[in-house]
Parts: C-alpha cells; structure tokens; sequence
C-alpha cells in the first residue's frame, strides 16, 4: 500500500493515494472516500434541486421562504434540467460513496452560478474541491479576466477564502439576501 501524504491548511486534511483523494476534517476524524466531480446529467436535476432547496434558508429574508418564490421556482427540477442541458451552463455534481455532496455551475463562462454543499458535506473541503474543479474547467481555459458570484452572507467567509472580494453591498430583494462578489483571475494589464 502507498503510504498517504497529507497536507494540513486549517482544519482540512486531504490524503493523496496513487487512485483516490480523500477529503476531511481533522476536527471530525471523518475521511470521505473518492469525491468523485462529473458533468450533470438531467436526470441529476431532481436531486440537485433538493439539495439546494435544502440550503436555501442562507438565501431567504424570511425563516419560512415567504417572498422568495421566484428564487424557489428557479431551483426547482425543472429549472436545474433547463440549466444542465443549455450550453450557456457548465454543470457538475460531486459524489461520496454514491450520494450527493455538492453542485458547482457557471454560467456565461464569467458567473459562478451555482456552489452549493449538502449540510453534512460543510466544512470537509467540497466547495473548495469543486472550485477548483470549475475554475479549471471552465474559467482558466475561457481566458476571462473576472468572475462574479452572488453569495449568501453566510458564504461570504468561504468566497473570501477562494479569493473574491466584495464588489457591492448586500443586496435585498426578491424575499433573498445575497452579496455580489468577484475575482479577478488575470489583470488586464
């Protein structure tokens, strides 16, 4: 067996074997076995959307969602098979041990549409995982100079940690609460 190497930046502990990359938190002891990113298939759009829908509450203004009924229409099944079979929208799930952990979409090759993780994925390295994934994938080799994002408030500590910045203040409308964010990849220069 190859022996792991490990790498501790925070609480994040990731284990690199010749066939697998584990993701963990070294506060929680718990070691996921092969995050495994792939394109979404739209017959992933009822699951995506239960995730989202499942973390919504960081988005709304109101506990129970009132007012946010454009936003909920938006992250319904239907809406996330519209997203994942338009080729304006580069879409990926992320899976552990066969289950659902996280999303990633950008929209435009400019906007990070989408970066959600499943409550009990948080804080083990996912959102950073398929970060890296879709910068790769789809902005480094676009060659655009800045992406956006509106993020929940209560991501903002994560966006900050990828490198974004706060463009803007937070924004309420709609019955949802976000803050408009951006990095800048490649100076113009």
């Amino acid at each position: 067996m190859t022996k792991p190497f490990t790498a501790t930046a925070s609480s994040l502990r990731l284990r690199l074997y010749s066939n697998a990359v584990r993701v963990g938190s070294a506060d929680d002891g718990q070691i996921m076995d092969n995050p495994v990113v792939q394109k979404a298939k739209a017959s992933d759009a009822i699951e995506i959307s239960q995730l989202i829908l499942g973390v919504a509450h960081y988005f709304t203004l109101d506990p129970n969602g009132a007012g946010a009924e454009r936003f909920f229409a938006s992250m319904s099944s239907k809406a996330i098979e519209t997203y994942i079979t338009n080729p304006d929208f580069d879409y990926y799930t992320c899976r552990i041990n066969g289950e659902l952990a996280g999303v990633v979409c950008a929209r435009d090759g400019t906007h990070l549409f989408h970066l959600f993780v499943a409550p009990k994925y948080q804080r083990l390295g996912i959102a950073k995982h398929l970060w890296s994934h879709i910068k790769e994938s789809r902005f480094n080799r676009s060659g655009v100079n800045e992406i956006t994002v509106n993020s929940t408030p209560y991501a903002v500590p994560v966006y900050k940690k990828l490198g974004f910045i706060e463009a803007d203040t937070k924004v309420e409308r709609d019955g949802i609460a976000f803050v408009p964010m951006r990095l800048v990849l490649h100076s113009s220069n």
